[in-house]
């Protein structure tokens, strides 16, 4: 795999060079789960079971989240995509701290 600091210079201006990241629920969920899941139990058990470690979870994925991100564009990415594969899967309880992890650590960086 080459990184975007490699890839630039062969681009030239002929096309853009993109980044992407997981969100953080949605890697919370990969790590959380194992894999791919259709019924999500278990990440949805630790909303109610133990909230306060999912949002210490959530809250450091988003921190190193936006240091990736920051590398991504530091080193030559035009822009970065964020991707939040499983976002539909947020129970209500989790949709406020999901997104202040992201307002938190990404988008005011």
């Amino acid at each position: 795999m080459r990184h975007p600091h490699h890839v630039k210079p062969l681009l030239g201006a002929q096309a853009a060079v993109l980044g992407f990241v997981g969100s953080p629920w949605t890697l919370a969920t990969y790590l959380i789960e194992g894999g791919s899941t259709p019924l999500y139990k278990k990440i949805k058990t630790m909303t109610h079971a133990a909230p306060a470690v999912l949002q210490a979870l959530l809250s450091h994925l988003a921190t190193q989240i936006a240091t990736y991100m920051c590398y991504q564009i530091e080193s030559g990415a035009h822009c970065v995509q964020l991707f939040d594969s499983w976002g539909g899967q947020l129970p209500p309880a989790v949709r406020v701290p999901s997104r202040h992890a992201l307002d938190q650590y990404i988008f005011n960086r």
